[in-house]
């Protein structure tokens, strides 16, 4: 499935001048796809071209990840049509399966690509990247599914969550994107009473939603949850709570098994509860929808 390109750079263009090296290394490593792979998901490319250009010298473009950071609720994997900068900062993914699966080390990516080589029919993308993370985990007992999950709760920690344990730095200077100050979470919050409330927007399939939870009084040390959702038999739920209790921990799963679940307050009256709607299976990312997946929680006291 492997193509041969060239790329034209305007060294006097908008990606020209300061920004030089970091365009020559996102669009060299485009180039590198091409002999890989040329039939795979639009977010792999700029996904995996970002990441690269992360590494060379030159000033922080905050549009990429802030575009990410504003669209929690969609699928991780969408194609939104180069509409946003969301496919770009995407990139924010790759550092995190570098930090948290892989000790840091970044050779992993070109591996990835490998993987992803079309096979038997070079014009059918199989495997896809989704195959790819899969089998780039599978020695460390996870999955791509794994993954969204933990990468959920990772994307926390930007902004002004930053606790210094997240998203490592690189040498360069694009790093200050991952925690501007402009890239924090939406995160609303409701007052603890006995409420239910809708959220909105909607997830996407692998996609998230974060809530925070505020006390009334010091008197309330937790709360009582409960899931109202929808009848949806391909797609389940994971409900995590963050940041974590206890040291060395960035937040948990909340069980919901029975039903009903207690959540701990930090000791400053706050927790934000990040909801994912899952594919009961793995899917074929390149079937994706843009359908949402309405749910509710009902918190008291």
């Amino acid at each position: 499935g492997g193509r041969a390109s060239f790329m034209f750079v305007d060294p006097w263009g908008d990606y020209g001048g300061d920004y030089l090296a970091q365009t020559i290394a996102h669009e060299f490593n485009h180039a590198t796809h091409t002999a890989n792979d040329w039939y795979e998901l639009p977010i792999a490319f700029e996904m995996s071209a970002t990441y690269v250009e992360q590494f060379y010298d030159g000033p922080a473009d905050p549009r990429y990840i802030k575009g990410f950071q504003d669209h929690p609720d969609w699928a991780l994997l969408r194609n939104d049509n180069y509409e946003t900068w969301y496919m770009y900062g995407s990139a924010l993914y790759l550092n995190f399966i570098s930090a948290f699966y892989l000790n840091g080390d970044d050779s992993f990516l070109p591996k990835l690509w490998v993987t992803m080589r079309n096979t038997p029919d070079r014009y059918v993308n199989k495997p896809h990247f989704v195959d790819g993370v899969n089998s780039l985990l599978a020695p460390k007992g996870a999955t791509f599914l794994d993954s969204v999950t933990d990468f959920a709760r990772w994307r926390y920690y930007a902004g002004d969550n930053d606790d210094g344990k997240h998203f490592p730095r690189f040498s360069a200077p694009m790093t200050q994107v991952t925690f501007s100050s402009d890239a924090t979470l939406h995160i609303g919050t409701v007052i603890l009473k006995p409420l239910t409330h809708t959220i909105s927007p909607a997830p996407m399939l692998t996609g998230s939603a974060y809530l925070e939870i505020e006390r009334e009084n010091a008197a309330q040390t937790s709360f009582q949850l409960t899931l109202d959702v929808p009848s949806a038999p391909l797609a389940k739920w994971v409900v995590q709570a963050v940041p974590g209790l206890t040291a060395g921990s960035d937040g948990e799963i909340v069980d919901l098994n029975s039903g009903t679940a207690r959540v701990s307050f930090t000791p400053g009256g706050k927790r934000t509860l990040i909801l994912t709607v899952l594919p009961v299976s793995d899917s074929d990312p390149y079937h994706q929808t843009d359908a949402r997946y309405p749910v509710a929680v009902r918190i008291s006291p």
